[in-house]
């Protein structure tokens, strides 16, 4: 059976009301993105990682990833490309600090021009880096599927990773965030099924399409356009033993783009208590009736 978690700044800025919320759920687990309003791991330093590795270990949870935006940059800007591979080097250091090898990383920004098949070998080219960084380490790369980035459905991610053919390289699969490609694929069980052998985390929200990308939206767990329950059974049937952590995205007043593509600190995590409460009983509530 998988392990639940949380992203913190999905219920707060306060590390301890996150905890508090994990323990309320039964939870195994945090997801670290953003955390006493520094906007990303790369502005955490080694010491607050440390801190929060032992408030984690205190009440009986892991941290199950850095949360990074590794990659979450310009392809044509060399050095934004510098700076995230000097971040990627401190993202192994909080990784050891959090007791995790799982580092979430993405396929830069989308351009309005180009598709995935027009900058992939680009895209592989500036993996040749960060590949060489953790060379050494245990520390496993995630690549998140991302629709405001190169690589977004789940046919994408397939390709790509075939392609890479390296042993610290996985998936952090988002069904959610293939509603938000141009590329009409189905998450469940389509985007599933092309990704299955090569995740290792699962980051789960609910969202609707819109008619062009830009216009789809998060919406309640359970209550948007992915088959979670289908998901979460089939899950279970594959005894997928990673994490599944719910990363809300969803507000009762709906977050602007610009911070559900850079997502992090008080502005984000403003009334996302409220949300991730009814979403987590949502996703319960879906796991109870599929058996899990």
């Amino acid at each position: 059976m998988f392990k639940l978690a949380v992203f913190s700044d999905e219920v707060s800025q306060d590390l301890a009301e996150a905890i508090a919320f994990a323990r309320e759920f039964k939870l195994q687990g945090l997801s670290i993105r953003s955390v006493w309003n520094k906007k990303g791991p790369q502005v955490i330093t080694l010491d607050e990682a440390k801190r929060a590795r032992k408030m984690c270990d205190d009440a009986g949870l892991q941290i199950c990833e850095v949360a990074s935006p590794f990659y979450k940059c310009d392809i044509d800007k060399p050095e934004d490309i510098h700076k995230h591979h000097d971040w990627l080097k401190h993202f192994i250091d909080v990784a050891d600090a959090f007791g995790t090898r799982l580092i979430r990383v993405f396929a830069f920004w989308r351009k309005e021009q180009g598709k995935y098949e027009d900058y992939r070998q680009r895209i592989l080219d500036n993996y040749a880096k960060p590949l060489e960084i953790v060379q050494g380490t245990d520390v496993i790369l995630c690549l998140e599927n991302e629709g405001a980035t190169m690589i977004g459905t789940g046919r994408q991610t397939r390709d790509f990773l075939n392609r890479l053919n390296h042993p610290q390289m996985r998936v952090a699969w988002d069904p959610c965030n293939v509603l938000f490609c141009e590329e009409q694929e189905n998450p469940f069980p389509d985007g599933y099924r092309l990704v299955q052998d090569k995740m290792i985390h699962v980051h789960l929200k609910d969202g609707v399409r819109g008619s062009k990308p830009s216009e789809a939206k998060c919406v309640e767990v359970g209550k948007g356009e992915v088959d979670y329950r289908g998901h979460l059974k089939q899950l279970i049937a594959d005894k997928y033993d990673g994490w599944v952590s719910l990363e809300t995205h969803w507000r009762l007043t709906e977050l602007s783009e610009e911070l559900l593509n850079r997502p992090g600190g008080a502005e984000f995590t403003k009334d996302a208590k409220t949300a991730s409460r009814i979403c987590m009983q949502n996703l319960r509530q879906m796991l109870k009736e599929v058996g899990g």
